[in-house]
């Protein structure tokens, strides 16, 4: 069978849209299918690691020139591939085109050219537009939001397999659009190859851990109107309690204005602020942590990427955010206790979180409900999916 991906963010590229098809491409590979990658050039180089096991992978890169003030990748990737992608699919013949979603023109450039040459579609949904709970904030994103009504039903009606990361975010769109009959769930998971071969180098982290300090890694949503006041009171809490010798770590793209914020609160001495780095030194600092901190995920249906890996690597989590949210629920059935709705009286909250700031980690091994969200078999079940879905599509 062959794939040919089509897809705005791909590896090396730092953002976290790169990370789930890269994956699924690695794996597909792995398990024998035939791959090809259109994706545009990277803006940095960031998942480099992600790169290594596609070495025999074609992947053609479009370069992006920019000749209006529109920032948006999606419409760029739009103008300059869809030549592209043309050609591709009349000299490769592809089985299916997969497309990551959301992206907004090129998943009607993939649902055309998928009608037009008679080829299975995938749209793999990593986040929603129309059915997204959360009011849109900018004017690009209510636009985004008005189109989705009139589009996405088109879109997805025409796709031989809508995939969506959890059961959650699927009945929010059918909520939206009505029943969908080609819906599939293939969740996120994690890779046991990249936990697997976490070793511990002091100098393949950015930062030195000071003996006796315990550091706490912060993975999660840090949007204004969910939770980082929240945050700002559990950091105040822990400088007047007993509890001492405690760091939180920040990686990522937001840092900016997480630290401004935390001065303008006092906060920001007791934490440890981290630029984008590789998704293996992101683990290393999970797995070397003294425990892990989860936000946010109010949504019913949004499903923390970073949840899978963390519990793999560390066994010491506090979650603060929707307990029916998919995120909480793993941790639910891997027996985490320190799992805590937004219901719950805030002094209840503050004091679980300085008892779990107390403990240290002792991770031994990955809890065993988590191993059915190893990559490699989530892979294999969706390839089964594809198979089945293109064997009925093929006689239709």
């Amino acid at each position: 069978m062959r794939v040919l991906f089509y897809c705005c963010e791909f590896a090396p590229e730092g953002k976290t849209g790169a990370i789930r098809p890269s994956k699924l491409a690695k794996y597909f590979l792995k398990f024998g299918l035939n791959v090809s990658v259109i994706t545009k050039e990277p803006d940095n180089n960031v998942h480099q690691d992600l790169l290594k096991p596609l070495s025999k992978v074609d992947i053609a890169r479009v370069k992006i020139r920019r000749f209006l003030p529109i920032n948006d990748d999606g419409f760029w990737f739009f103008l300059y591939s869809f030549k592209l992608l043309v050609n591709k699919v009349k000299t490769l013949k592809p089985d299916y085109i997969f497309v990551s979603v959301p992206v907004f023109l090129p998943l009607i450039s993939a649902v055309i050219v998928s009608k037009i040459f008679g080829v299975n579609l995938v749209v793999d949904y990593r986040d929603l537009w129309a059915a997204d709970p959360y009011e849109p904030k900018s004017l690009k994103d209510r636009c985004l939001r008005g189109l989705g009504k009139i589009i996405e039903p088109w879109c997805m009606k025409s796709a031989t397999i809508v995939s969506f990361i959890s059961d959650s975010m699927r009945l929010d769109q059918e909520r939206m659009f009505g029943k969908i009959n080609n819906a599939i769930v293939v969740s996120t998971g994690f890779d046991s190859d990249d936990i697997d071969s976490l070793t511990y180098n002091p100098s393949d982290v950015p930062i030195i851990f000071e003996p006796g300090v315990r550091y706490y890694s912060h993975i999660g949503m840090l949007d204004w109107d969910m939770n980082i006041n929240e945050l700002i009171l559990f950091i105040k809490k822990y400088k007047s309690s007993i509890v001492s010798n405690v760091k939180f770590l920040f990686v990522g793209g937001k840092n900016e204005l997480i630290k401004d914020a935390f001065k303008k609160e006092n906060v920001a001495d007791v934490c440890i602020f981290i630029d984008t780095v590789s998704k293996t030194q992101a683990l290393l600092l999970t797995k070397i942590s003294s425990g892990v901190i989860i936000l946010g995920s109010d949504s019913a249906q949004r499903l923390n990427r970073k949840v899978f890996e963390s519990v793999a690597c560390n066994d010491n989590i506090f979650y603060f955010g929707n307990k029916k949210s998919p995120t909480a629920k793993i941790l639910v059935d891997n027996s985490y206790s320190d799992v805590f709705d937004k219901s719950v009286e805030m002094d209840v909250v503050i004091s679980g979180f300085l008892n779990f700031l107390e403990r240290n980690n002792n991770r031994t091994s990955v809890p065993i409900a988590l191993n059915r969200y190893d990559k490699p078999n989530l892979t294999k079940q969706f390839i089964t999916l594809m198979e089945d879905s293109h064997e009925h599509h093929s006689h239709i």
